[in-house]
Formats: C-alpha cells, sequence, structure tokens
C-alpha cells in the first residue's frame, strides 16, 4: 500500500490552500456589507497614499461621507433592509469615482474617498458627481422606495510633508461634521494646512 500522495494529488492540495488563503486575504481587507475596503485596511491605504504622496509631492484630497439620518433606515425598517441600502450606495459610490481612487467604508454609515493626485475644486466635483447620483436613485425598501442624502466633507492638504494618516482622517472628518452642522445634504470642502 502506497501512502505517498501522487504529483496531482499534491497539486490539487497546493492549489486548494492558494484559494483559501486568496479568499481569507480578501476577507481581511472587505467590508461584509458593503464589498469596499473595510476600517483597517482603509487606514493601510490611507498610509500609503500619504507616503506616495509624499515622495512625488503630488496633490491629494480626501472625503468623509456619511448618510444624512441612516440610523431612521435601520430603526424603521430594519437591518436587513438597511445593508441592502448601504450595498447598493456602495455600488454607486463606486461607481462615481475614478478607477485610481480609493473608497472604504470607514465605519456604520460613514465612507472615505482618497482622491490621489486631485485639487479642491476636481474633488468638488466628484462630491457633486456622488450627492447627484446617489439623490436620483430611489433606494428600494421591502415595497417603498426611500432617497438619501449625504453630507460630504473634503479636505486639500496643502503640507504634504506634515500630512500623517490620523491628521488625513482628522480633516476629513472636521469637513463632513461642518457640513452636517449648515444642515446636511451639504458639501463642506476645506483647504487643510
Amino acid at each position: 500500500m502506497n501512502l505517498k500522495p501522487s504529483y496531482n494529488e499534491l497539486l490539487a492540495r497546493y492549489r486548494a490552500i492558494e484559494q483559501r488563503v486568496a479568499l481569507l486575504q480578501t476577507q481581511s481587507m472587505t467590508d461584509d456589507v458593503t464589498g469596499l475596503y473595510n476600517h483597517r485596511h482603509l487606514l493601510e491605504e490611507i498610509d500609503r497614499e500619504v507616503e506616495r504622496t509624499k515622495r512625488h509631492g503630488r496633490a491629494l484630497c480626501g472625503m468623509m461621507i456619511d448618510i444624512d439620518n441612516f440610523k431612521s433606515v435601520n430603526d424603521r425598517f430594519g437591518h436587513p433592509a438597511g445593508d441592502a441600502v448601504l450595498r447598493r450606495f456602495a455600488e454607486l459610490l463606486n461607481g462615481s469615482v475614478r478607477r485610481i481612487d480609493i473608497v472604504g467604508r470607514y465605519g456604520g454609515d460613514e465612507f472615505i474617498v482618497i482622491l490621489p493626485e486631485t485639487d479642491l475644486r476636481s474633488a468638488q466635483i466628484v462630491a457633486e458627481r456622488i450627492q447627484k447620483n446617489i439623490g436620483q436613485e430611489p433606494f428600494d425598501v421591502g415595497d417603498r422606495h426611500i432617497q438619501l442624502t449625504l453630507s460630504v466633507g473634503a479636505a486639500y492638504f496643502k503640507d504634504i510633508h506634515a500630512l500623517t494618516t490620523s491628521a488625513f482622517i482628522e480633516q476629513v472628518d472636521k469637513a463632513m461634521f461642518q457640513a452636517k452642522s449648515l444642515g446636511k445634504n451639504r458639501i463642506h470642502a476645506v483647504l487643510s494646512a
């Protein structure tokens, strides 16, 4: 009785392990609900982009997007319906940015978009396109349709040599909260020092 596995058996095991590793790698980077980058991987992407921006001395903008009154969707229609809305929102958000832009779920109903080599005016145009695409979409929730509005904070980072990942998050977060405090369904863009 030969207990040694054959070459084909070893190859099949190896390929199965490779597939499992690839799946685990994807799962470790993506948000389960939206399929976008998750919080942890988003921080890695911000760090990588900040370092790349410093190295090449190019422009960098970022956005934080908050879905206005999203808690009421979960409260009124339930979390499965809220998850369906988030999935569709993520598809629309991803379709509203360039392929080189980086999109992730920061947490709850807050999302970050990293806009490499982008000035503040261009970031505002992207934010307007996102708001328009989301605002025109009727989100199906059971037998009803709801409209979403967004509060968007955009920041252009002028002094890239002093920029850090935490400063990036702090500035886009501050800009987003300013948009919310101005009455929601707004874009607030700032030139960060």
